[in-house]
């Protein structure tokens, strides 16, 4: 399961969909020069996060951060189809990796199946992830297919790779499981079947070059780190750590509440205290030359 403070960094970044959807459809910010500024400063943590999916352990919740983190570039250019494909990823996602590393023999084309599933071919229910990349509103969208296919790449070296818990002895404890595993698989599925009538609107031309791009792109990569890992030095990777998780931001907004607090509590202090009275004379006195400046310039 995720540890809070991850959790705490999806949290944050759930609200900014919205945010960044009404952004996208305002005249004066959609393909202007702070959009591409905005999805360029996104950029950064997107890679930071599907890098460390790409390099991390099965239970590191990267992968619905980084999907998450995909998500909001998505929106903020108005493709909000695809914003909700990749949340639609992220949730199940994680559930088909733990089912293919509980196929055994059949976990390679378990992993097989499952990338076709969530890359966003056609006629499943990640296609529309392709709206971000065919309509893009900035150049800067094409740089997005990196962080996708690290995402993807991770998820398919984790996928072929056996799950260290094993399923329960107990045979009805074992039948459980596997059916709660497999109920997100076929939801997904009937969700790719519902979107049938979308499917009839979208150009499959169009949209069918992102999810090859995605795949070569994560076949590459699990072939080039076959044998080691992707690993940022630990100094570095433990400053981007504490940055993107804002963190900072929380200690700097807390300082800054402490300190509004203590000018409040000067303030009362020294208007409540043994010279309270003579504050109260000076104030009236000041309000009252003031009144008096404004009211009777003559």
């Amino acid at each position: 399961m995720p540890h809070r403070r991850d959790m705490a960094m999806l949290l944050r970044l759930v609200p900014l969909s919205p945010v960044f959807a009404l952004l996208a459809h305002s005249s004066s910010i959609n393909s202007s020069l702070p959009h591409s500024i905005a999805l360029g400063a996104l950029l950064v943590p997107t890679m930071f996060v599907s890098a460390r999916w790409f390099s991390a352990n099965a239970d590191e919740p990267s992968f619905e951060l980084g999907f998450a983190a995909l998500g909001v570039p998505a929106a903020a250019s108005g493709a909000v189809s695809a914003a909700m494909a990749f949340g639609l990823v992220a949730l199940a996602g994680r559930v088909m990796l733990e089912l293919a590393q509980r196929a055994e023999r059949w976990r390679v084309p378990a992993a097989v199946v499952g990338a076709a599933l969530l890359v966003g071919l056609p006629f499943t229910a990640a296609l529309a992830t392709s709206a971000f990349y065919t309509e893009p509103a900035s150049p800067i969208v094409y740089v997005y297919l990196i962080p996708h296919a690290l995402l993807l790449a991770g998820w398919l070296r984790k996928a072929v790779q056996p799950l260290a818990s094993p399923l329960p002895p107990e045979p009805w404890m074992r039948s459980i499981e596997w059916i709660g595993l497999a109920i997100v698989p076929v939801v997904y599925v009937i969700l790719s079947l519902g979107a049938l009538p979308y499917f009839a609107n979208v150009s499959l031309s169009v949209s069918l070059w992102p999810p090859m791009v995605v795949l070569a792109g994560a076949a590459a990569l699990v072939f080039a780190f076959r044998t080691r890992r992707l690993d940022l030095q630990p100094r570095v990777a433990k400053i981007l750590d504490a940055f993107f998780s804002l963190d900072w931001l929380q200690y700097l907004a807390s300082r800054v509440l402490q300190a509004i607090e203590w000018v409040f509590y000067f303030g009362s202090r020294l208007l409540e205290g043994n010279a309270g009275l003579l504050w109260a004379i000076m104030l009236v006195v000041l309000m009252l030359s003031l009144i008096a400046q404004f009211a009777f310039p003559g």
